[in-house]
């Protein structure tokens, strides 16, 4: 078995490479997006701090990428109360319930937007925005982005002859606030990739799923409403990847399971397009391949070490 933790310096940097990301969100989104930025900090600090006060002796460390990452995968038009339930949610049952950072099972940020998604599904489809033409000023700090006035699938569905990849890329069809500009998502993975900032297996484990059910097309899944190269290409497809790459605490531990559970992922991704939460899909997927993870890791060490555990 292999430990793949994030130290330190590594957090840093992945903190460093994401502000970038904040600033598209910003640009494509306006200041609102700064402000669950802002709510989420302060939850995460209150939720964070009794946790340390009740478990003292055995509390690790404060889980601030998870405050940082959570605003970027929300809807930018979702509401404040909604930033703060789902962040308390993911850092108490993900992170606190199995005794701090560094034991949890799941991904606090994927498992706080799933109870968002299950529990508040209208609120999080409803709160989609069409991005601004161009950047915002200050002076319109509670501003934000005309809402789509319907989910974020029939609004694509419905414009789906007009959109164009340079529409996808570059941040003009309405997505997750840090979903904005997936080319600057590309460019950051690979950049984690390398300086090694994050393993390589479950990235491409997942990436290789998704593209391999993805390039058999509406034949196969005649529920894909869109050409492949939007769900290849979309935001929200490669924000999932690397959020649940830097938490490598929820992934599998051993090198097979993370390229097993990280395919499940991916073609999984693919299937669940057919469902009513299909801009989430990917959300889906990966929790469930988190899961999973703990059985598939058992089985490969049961695998790797029978014949050892046969000969004595």
């Amino acid at each position: 078995m292999t430990s793949f933790a994030l130290s330190p310096k590594y957090e840093q940097l992945v903190f460093a490479a994401f502000v970038p990301v904040y600033a598209c969100a910003y640009a494509a989104y306006g200041f609102r997006v700064l402000n669950i930025a802002a709510v989420c900090l302060l939850t995460g600090l209150i939720v964070d701090g009794i946790a340390s006060v009740l478990t003292r002796p055995r509390f690790g460390r404060f889980s601030w990428l998870t405050w940082f990452f959570f605003p970027l995968i929300l809807p930018p038009g979702v509401p404040f109360w909604a930033a703060s339930v789902g962040l308390a949610v993911g850092l108490v049952f993900a992170v606190h319930f199995f005794g701090g950072y560094g034991r949890n099972l799941f991904n606090p940020v994927i498992l706080g937007l799933v109870f968002l998604l299950l529990g508040y599904h209208p609120s999080m489809q409803g709160s989609f925005c069409l991005p601004y033409a161009s950047p915002p000023d200050f002076s319109h700090s509670d501003h934000i982005g005309r809402g789509i006035g319907q989910s974020l699938r029939a609004f694509l569905a419905e414009h789906a002859d007009r959109i164009t990849r340079s529409d996808v890329c570059f941040g003009r069809v309405p997505n997750l606030a840090g979903g904005s500009f997936p080319v600057l998502l590309m460019c950051l993975l690979i950049l984690l990739l390398a300086v090694r900032a994050i393993d390589y297996r479950w990235p491409l484990g997942v990436i290789f799923g998704y593209s391999l059910l993805l390039s058999l097309g509406r034949i196969t899944f005649p529920w894909l409403q869109l050409p492949s190269f939007f769900y290849l290409l979309s935001g929200t497809f490669w924000l999932v990847t690397i959020v649940a790459s830097v938490d490598t605490f929820s992934l599998p531990r051993t090198i097979v399971a993370r390229w097993i559970c990280g395919f499940f992922a991916g073609g999984l991704g693919v299937i669940l397009l057919a469902g009513s939460y299909a801009t989430f899909s990917v959300f889906f997927a990966v929790l469930c391949a988190q899961t999973i993870g703990p059985l598939v890791d058992q089985w490969v060490l049961s695998v790797k070490y029978s014949g050892r555990w046969s000969k004595e």
